[in-house]
C-alpha cells in the first residue's frame, strides 16, 4: 500500500516522455513559421527586382542597338 504512494510520481504527466518533448523547443514552432514567410516574401521581392532589372537591361540593349536616323541625313 505504502509503495504505491511512493511510486505515483514517476507516472506524472510533468516528467512523461512526451511532455518534455514538446516543451523542448518552445516556439520553435512560430519561429519556423514566421521565417518561411519571410523567406517567401524575400523570394518573391528579388524575384521580381531582378526580373525587372533584366527587363530595362534587355530594352536596352536593344535600344542601343537599334540604328540611329538621325536628321541631317534624311532627305528634304
Amino acid at each position: 500500500m505504502f509503495a504505491y504512494k511512493r511510486q505515483e510520481w514517476r507516472k506524472h504527466p510533468a516528467l512523461s516522455f512526451r511532455s518534455n518533448v514538446k516543451h523542448m523547443f518552445t516556439g520553435f514552432g512560430t519561429a519556423a513559421v514566421l521565417f518561411g514567410i519571410y523567406w517567401g516574401l524575400e523570394y518573391t521581392y528579388y524575384t521580381n527586382l531582378y526580373k525587372k532589372d533584366a527587363e530595362a537591361e534587355a530594352a536596352a540593349t536593344a535600344a542601343a542597338a537599334a540604328p540611329q536616323i538621325s536628321s541631317s541625313s534624311t532627305a528634304h
